[in-house]
């Protein structure tokens, strides 16, 4: 990374000005070193870890524990709200005053437990 960089002498300055280039030079060679060094170490390699089966497996599994608890958390929802009773003209109110979908009206006033401004309310304010 690091080129030789040799110094360019003027040959008609003075001896002054060419040991002020030649120390510029230097001190130039210096901070390339050192930017150099400092590159290298920002750099690093991490030498590659090799994933076991066994490790693979693990987390194969985690991700399919949490999915089966998510799956059954939803369907424990979804019966708990196929529970609350709901009342057919307000279904009615909703689906024609905020021109929405009948299922989108039943599952929004059964989430509030049948209070029709509550649901109102949230769907308005969503």
């Amino acid at each position: 990374m690091s080129d030789s960089l040799t110094p360019v002498v003027n040959e008609n300055a003075s001896d002054d000005e060419k040991d002020e280039e030649q120390v510029t030079s230097v001190n130039q060679k210096k901070e390339d070193a050192k930017v150099e060094k400092e590159l290298d170490r920002v750099t690093d390699r991490v030498d590659e870890e090799e994933i076991g089966s066994e490790n693979i497996g693990n987390a194969l599994s985690a991700i399919n524990d949490k999915r089966h608890r998510d799956e059954s958390k939803r369907k424990a929802e979804q019966a708990e709200l196929a529970n609350v009773k709901i009342r057919k003209e307000d279904v009615e109110l909703i689906v024609q005053e905020l021109e929405l979908p009948r299922s989108k009206a039943e599952k929004t006033l059964r989430q509030h437990h049948g209070d029709v401004i509550a649901t109102l309310k949230a769907l308005v304010n969503a």
